[in-house]
């Protein structure tokens, strides 16, 4: 709708100087003669008349309502690029919660194999419970990015029981 009012104002602008023009002419009598006279006779000629024809408002309508229909069923120049942004970032965002998951995998593994070390000194006890507090923010950051890309309805829940961390020691 902005794109035709935009039309029309730039058109009655057009028309509205059309109007204002007065042209003179330069008529030369009597080429022939020695001594030619230029005389100058001004008079107002209008380019643009007050109103546009019938035909011509229908073309115009036509051509508005065909781009906007287009613009409809295809979207806008805009659209396209945001809707390849989107895509983008959709796709970066699953790419990041599947490095996520592997590295809270790993985590986990890294755990269990310092449990049997935690049992035995002081020492194999805090690697362990660095490990165990490393792997509760990896899960949690992973619900987050699952949450964030919209790949499932209850992401605690499911990451939890999909991920079971060790219990502290």
């Amino acid at each position: 709708m902005h794109r035709v009012h935009t039309h029309l104002a730039r058109t009655a602008r057009l028309a509205s100087r059309a109007r204002s023009v007065r042209i003179s002419l330069a008529v030369i009598s009597d080429p022939s003669s020695t001594s030619s006279r230029i005389t100058s006779n001004s008079c107002s000629r209008s380019f643009a008349t007050d109103k546009k024809p019938d035909w011509m408002i229908e073309a115009e309508l036509e051509a508005i309502a065909a781009t906007n229909a287009r613009a409809i069923k295809q979207g806008t120049a805009n659209d396209v690029v945001m809707g390849k942004l989107k895509h983008e970032l959709d796709r970066e965002i699953i790419s990041n919660a599947i490095k996520l998951e592997e590295k809270l995998v790993m985590i986990i593994q890294k755990c269990n194999d310092a449990k049997s070390g935690a049992m035995v000194d002081a020492r194999g006890r805090a690697v362990y419970n660095a490990l165990r507090k490393k792997a509760l923010a990896t899960r949690q950051d992973l619900i987050t990015q699952k949450e964030a890309a919209g790949m499932v309805t209850d992401a605690t829940s499911m990451v939890e029981s999909a991920h079971p961390i060790p219990a502290s020691m």
